[in-house]
């Protein structure tokens, strides 16, 4: 389990989406992901994220069934932070319990928005 290296503030985007990448890839550090959020001011942000993805032979979609429950499968759940009503934070899930919040305050979401899974032919462990 990672935890990210950049924290929202007046003038830096957290890393936290790039760091549950980092977990699912199994990589030394946050920063060894596709810093996305430095991208976010621009239109292609997701095209790019997947171009990256799929150099590293990874593929990110949007999981349309919510929760899984009846698998040991890890998954992302977007969704409000706890420290900004206006940021969105990520976290990695798994069977509908918050598993990991790359956040050092561990505080998880809000509200569960939005969901996601990233496969590898590999499927690398967790950190």
């Amino acid at each position: 389990k990672l935890i990210q290296t950049r924290l929202n503030s007046p003038t830096i985007v957290g890393n936290c989406f790039p760091t549950v990448i980092a977990c699912f890839m199994d990589l030394d550090s946050a920063e060894d992901a596709f810093q996305v959020q430095e991208h976010y001011d621009g239109d292609d942000w997701g095209d790019k994220l997947d171009n990256w993805l799929t150099q590293q032979g990874w593929e990110l979609g949007n999981k349309s069934d919510g929760h899984t429950l009846d698998s040991d499968e890890f998954y992302m759940v977007s969704g409000v932070s706890p420290r900004n009503p206006d940021t969105t934070h990520i976290c990695i899930y798994q069977r509908g319990k918050l598993w990991h919040d790359p956040h050092p305050t561990g505080a998880g979401i809000l509200t569960e928005d939005y969901f996601y899974y990233l496969t590898n032919n590999n499927n690398n462990g967790k950190k």
